[in-house]
């Protein structure tokens, strides 16, 4: 749904790369949430209200992408892009919006139902570390996302 740029890792990261990738290694991972949870994360996420001037605002972004419309297209566009978005980018728009301005405290939610943490129990700082950027997570120092 989202591009995340990953810049270049550290010499010292990058050591670790190597030495995790190229050799019979046996890692252990533990589900921090569970089926249902992500699933009940989901649900969260498609109850959060937006109003309609968001939805259209969305909804012109991805229609603006169409060259072949009936709409005017600024001419940069046309220019640059071939493959225009469809419904499915404004929804996702509208989805990802909707989790990034409400993820941290639904997590924190879910978190706080189970005693142990989550499904593995996990502490509910060890979820949210990684949606900040911390140890585990996809981005990389210095990177952006977009």
């Amino acid at each position: 749904m989202f591009n995340i740029r990953v810049g270049y890792p550290t010499e010292a990261e990058e050591l670790e790369i190597m030495k995790l990738t190229t050799s019979p290694f046996d890692t252990k991972l533990s589900p921090i949430l569970s089926g249902p949870d992500i699933m009940q994360l989901q649900d969260v996420v498609r109850r959060v209200p937006i109003a309609d001037h968001v939805i259209r605002y969305a909804m012109k972004l991805a229609r603006a992408t169409r060259i072949h419309a009936k709409e005017p297209v600024p001419d940069f566009i046309r220019q640059w892009v071939s493959w225009a978005a469809g419904p499915r980018a404004s929804q996702y728009l509208i989805i990802g919006a909707k989790a990034a301005g409400g993820a941290e405290r639904t997590l924190l939610r879910v978190f706080r139902r189970h005693p142990r943490g989550g499904a593995s129990g996990a502490p509910a700082s060890r979820a949210l570390q990684f949606r900040r950027g911390g140890r585990g997570s996809h981005e990389r120092r210095g990177s952006s996302t977009s």
